[in-house]
């Protein structure tokens, strides 16, 4: 995950290193948009072969590592979701969505709790950030930054409970003392950012609507599933329909490889790295004899 968090910038000196956090949520998200047991397993044995034939290419077994890790977390959420290329599981009798917290996870059905969800992570997600921008400023000892980034987390925590109670979830007296909450932060994001920080307001609450990409492309994921199983059970010739349905589930995890593999860098990089991470550093080379140096070359 190194590998991945160099191709655009290294951590400074003394900031915090992203890479054990991308580790870690990385594949969570992967394999929530994905989901599918069957896709999980191609995806695991698909990256296991090209590491086994690429021995030489880099980069590729680091790519091919960051698969197989991810494919975990896609066969779980399968198991979770009921998937196994799409609803064929469900259809044969193997599998059922299972239900938690009185939610039946079948992303058809439970769009809202989906999007919910996702939305949920993505407040998570920004607040670890700032609170590690909080954590980089004390280090800096830069005030301001640590009040900027107080207020960033105060604002949307009073913006939450405001939404909560206009909405009637939370209690009244919630979405007073979310108010209160708001009038208290944006004085300290002023102080920290002037007053262009109050803008970075409105960016970081784009920021967390931008988890939201996790239940969409999961939701495109699954359609286009039960899509190639519909259109191959139409098809009276069943060699025929055995093809369709094929053609369109490998055109599907080609998908499933690419676009959750994307949008989950881009979560870090752009919505959660942003919260702390300057970049700029050097890469470690630890010295050695030229002579030593062009034999490993």
């Amino acid at each position: 995950f190194e590998f991945l968090l160099q191709m655009v910038n290294a951590p400074k000196y003394r900031e915090v290193d992203p890479s054990p956090l991308l580790a870690l949520f990385f594949p969570f998200f992967f394999g929530l948009m994905v989901g599918d047991i069957a896709y999980g397993a191609i995806i695991l044995v698909f990256a296991l072969i090209i590491k086994k034939k690429y021995k030489m290419e880099l980069w590729l077994q680091h790519l091919m590592n960051i698969l197989i890790i991810s494919s975990i977390p896609t066969i779980f959420f399968g198991f979770l979701f009921g998937e196994f290329f799409g609803n064929f599981g469900e259809m044969m009798g193997w599998i059922h969505p299972m239900t938690i917290a009185g939610v039946t996870w079948n992303r058809v059905e439970a769009i809202v709790p989906m999007l919910i969800l996702a939305i949920g992570i993505g407040v998570f997600h920004i607040f670890l950030g700032l609170s590690l921008g909080i954590l980089n400023a004390i280090t800096k000892k830069s005030k301001k930054h640590v009040m900027e980034k107080a207020g960033m987390i105060i604002v949307i925590t009073g913006l939450i409970l405001v939404i909560g109670g206009a909405a009637k979830i939370v209690p009244d007296i919630l979405l007073q003392i979310g108010v209160v909450l708001v009038v208290i932060a944006v004085p300290l994001i002023i102080y920290g950012g002037g007053f262009f920080g109050v803008f970075e307001i409105i960016s970081t609450v784009g920021n967390i609507l931008s988890y939201a990409r996790i239940m969409a492309i999961g939701m495109a994921s699954v359609i286009l599933a039960l899509v190639a199983n519909k259109l191959g059970g139409m098809t009276d010739v069943a060699v025929l329909g055995i093809f369709i349905a094929a053609l369109l589930h490998i055109l599907n995890l080609v998908l499933a490889m690419f676009s959750p593999f994307l949008h989950s860098f881009r979560l870090h990089v752009v919505e959660f790295n942003s919260k702390f991470f300057e970049g700029g550093g050097k890469i470690y080379k630890p010295f050695r004899r030229e002579k030593e140096d062009e034999t490993v070359k």
